[in-house]
């Protein structure tokens, strides 16, 4: 499946699981604009989200752990400022990939955020353009892109394509990546530089 195609039966299988997603991604479900108080604090932040995940992923889990409390313990900023409406090339016709897209934009990730994260994460290089394809439709979402989505999107590679009505990924250990996806969605709300901080706290967490 590419593009648009069949999306009817994909927008109905989200709708059908959209009672366990975050309210945010409901609304990027819907490819409605997500409220403010809802949207990510700091536009800004998306810079650090690679820098941030690099850090993380040189972690235990326990320590893992010990930074998303970290993170929740620090306390909520008012917005720096509105996320801006997307641009032209960022309004996606209706399909699996505009969905998967604004949920990377939900965690503050811009094509090019996105990119960077995905290569700390997965260790596969694309483009942002890639990406940007993926959203409109004209770039195919293959397993693997699917299995990195999920890597940072925190839902199971196996449901994602179950619900987008794409081929599953092969399976793969979920170790070297656990909690990361979590991680990110943890930080959406944070100012740049609190995200800044944390990256700093995650580097000295990883000290001898």
């Amino acid at each position: 499946m590419t593009g648009n195609e069949g999306f009817g039966g994909t927008a109905g299988r989200l709708a059908e699981h959209a009672h366990d997603l975050h309210a945010a991604d409901r609304f990027a479900i819907a490819g409605i604009p997500v409220p403010e108080d809802l949207a990510p604090a700091d536009p800004a932040a998306g810079t650090w989200v690679p820098h941030l995940a690099q850090h993380a992923l040189a972690l235990p889990p326990a320590a893992r752990g010990e930074l998303r409390r970290h993170l929740a313990a620090l306390p909520q900023q008012e917005p720096v400022r509105p996320l801006p409406e997307p641009r032209a090339y960022e309004q996606y016709p209706p399909g699996p990939g505009a969905v998967l897209m604004r949920r990377a934009r939900n965690r503050n990730l811009n094509w090019l955020n996105l990119a960077k994260t995905l290569y700390v994460v997965t260790g596969r290089c694309w483009s942002a353009v890639t990406y940007g394809g993926v959203g409109r439709g004209t770039v195919a979402l293959t397993p693997d892109l699917l299995a990195d989505f999920a890597a940072v999107i925190d839902i199971p590679a196996d449901r994602l394509a179950a619900l987008t009505g794409l081929e599953p990924p092969a399976p793969a250990p979920r170790t070297a990546t656990a909690g990361i996806a979590e991680l990110l969605w943890d930080a959406r709300r944070l100012t740049a530089t609190q995200l800044r901080r944390a990256t700093d706290h995650a580097r000295a967490l990883h000290r001898p």
